[in-house]
């Protein structure tokens, strides 16, 4: 018994010094009892875990050369806007046409830009925790996003306190209201007027237990059938084509290391409601 034990051990040590090695993966001894069990689940387990560590090396390796792509990419689309504003005070009609839609596209490349840059740095450990009331981060978001022709609902107790990283949190509100309101505005053409609203997006929570819950809801279409399954995921989970998803994805990994959780509580032609859990922490 011991000696088939210390070898499944010492292959243990090895691979733990060195999981990338195919050398150290345990080669089964053919048995048919408990250890042989446990030799082949060992090796199915090491195969996996260096399959995925191969994995991740390349997507880290991937990820930083996106990175750097795109914040190169940003200020080259961020010098491009600021020569593209001229534009709107040509003379020439047809120029001055054209000219929000430029602008609108250069707009979107930007926060894709700056989204995947923010993606790819979200990291647990770098959240600064501290107590905020909830009620005035929601009426910041509100007011940051007052030009986006939505009304809104801040229905947060004013003395409701939450432990957590007040710019990740105002972040993940923030996105979570700009994705509902470019939702509601694909269906809301402007139509010559700026100013008409498109719909309603409102922010409620309460204290369950050890937990706050906070809904975020709007007024909008609703999220498509074939993006709700992915809907958290980057790339994958966006409202409208040709989105990147990177918006909800990012407040979801925020969320995630809260300790936190989200998902998508109600979705129909009356509107959507997000549902954010948050440990409670006095």
């Amino acid at each position: 018994i011991v000696q088939p034990v210390r070898r499944l051990t010492e292959n243990i040590t090895a691979f733990d010094a060195d999981p990338e090695n195919a050398r150290g993966i345990l080669e089964p001894s053919g048995r048919t009892d408990e250890i042989g069990l446990a030799e082949k689940s060992l090796a199915d387990m090491e195969r996996s875990v260096r399959d995925l560590l191969n994995e991740r090396r390349r997507l880290a390796a991937l990820g930083a050369g996106i990175s750097k792509i795109s914040h190169d990419l940003r200020n080259i689309l961020a010098s491009a806007q600021l020569m593209s504003d001229r534009l709107s005070k040509s003379d020439d009609p047809s120029v001055r046409k054209l000219t929000p839609r430029l602008l609108s596209a250069l707009d979107r490349a930007i926060t894709l830009s700056r989204d995947t840059l923010t993606f790819g740095r979200m990291e647990a450990r770098l959240l600064d925790m501290s107590p905020i009331r909830l009620h005035d981060l929601a009426e910041e978001v509100f007011e940051d996003t007052a030009a986006m022709r939505i009304t809104n609902a801040n229905n947060i107790d004013p003395e409701l306190k939450i432990v957590a990283d007040r710019t990740q949190l105002y972040r993940t509100l923030f996105n979570l209201v700009r994705n509902a309101t470019e939702a509601m505005t694909e269906t809301v053409p402007a139509n010559g007027d700026d100013d008409r609203p498109v719909g309603e997006v409102s922010i409620d929570a309460a204290i369950d237990g050890n937990k706050v819950e906070i809904r975020v809801t709007d007024t909008g279409p609703g999220i498509p059938d074939h993006a709700r399954a992915e809907l958290f995921e980057p790339f994958k989970g966006s409202r409208k084509p040709g989105g990147s998803g990177l918006g909800i994805a990012i407040a979801a990994e925020i969320i995630r290391a809260h300790g936190g959780c989200i998902s998508l509580g109600r979705s129909d032609a009356t509107g959507t409601e997000v549902l954010i859990s948050l440990p409670h922490r006095n």
